[in-house]
């Protein structure tokens, strides 16, 4: 739901600095729709309540975002009102259909989000590995590094001052930095994965 939204969304720097007032009334509107969604992800889980609705209601969503779009690339402040409020509604009635279709919020796994400054790809912080395999259990989420805290302060402790993210413009693969952390070698691996 949020991925067209949030490649609209500019960060809080860019806002401050190239804001025309048009572009700052539609961000307001914006950031509105992206407060309500993130309380019904908070119920439900991220990318979660259009996968349980009646497909009819699922395309109208559908429609609905894509006609969001227009109207926020066209800058059309009224049209863009018009169409989060509705958007707003429009989250109402997911839910509405989902529990009438015998579904119940689970609530959403705690995670925390950014965005890796080289690769561009979503990294994943997970409060636990109940949290982990919730987001890695979505399907909708397939492009995502994550971690658990407690693999972050292991990566942390074992590795100091983070040797081997410390180099510029070298890759690292998520694998390669979690052999780090458990001290794996590749070594008499018994299992091909």
């Amino acid at each position: 739901m949020r991925k067209k939204l949030n490649e609209r969304r500019l960060d809080w720097i860019e806002r401050n600095e190239s804001m025309d007032n048009k572009v700052h009334i539609i961000q307001q509107w914006l950031d509105k729709l992206d407060n309500e969604m993130c309380q019904y992800e908070a119920r439900w889980g991220v990318g979660t309540l259009q996968r349980l609705v009646e497909p009819s209601v699922s395309n109208k969503w559908d429609m609905q975002m894509d006609r969001l779009n227009r109207a926020i690339e066209e800058s059309d402040i009224d049209n863009v009102q018009e169409l989060v409020e509705g958007s707003i509604r429009g989250l109402g009635a997911l839910e509405n259909n989902a529990v009438k279709s015998g579904h119940k919020p689970h609530g959403a796994p705690v995670a925390w989000s950014a965005r890796m400054p080289t690769s561009g790809k979503e990294l994943l912080i997970c409060a636990t590995r109940s949290d982990a395999a919730l987001v890695q259990g979505n399907p909708h989420r397939k492009d995502v590094a994550v971690w658990t805290l407690d693999e972050v302060a292991t990566f942390i402790e074992n590795n100091g001052q983070m040797e081997c993210v410390k180099k510029k413009n070298e890759p690292v693969s998520t694998a390669s930095l979690r052999n780090s952390i458990n001290g794996y070698n590749g070594v008499d691996d018994t299992i091909p994965f």
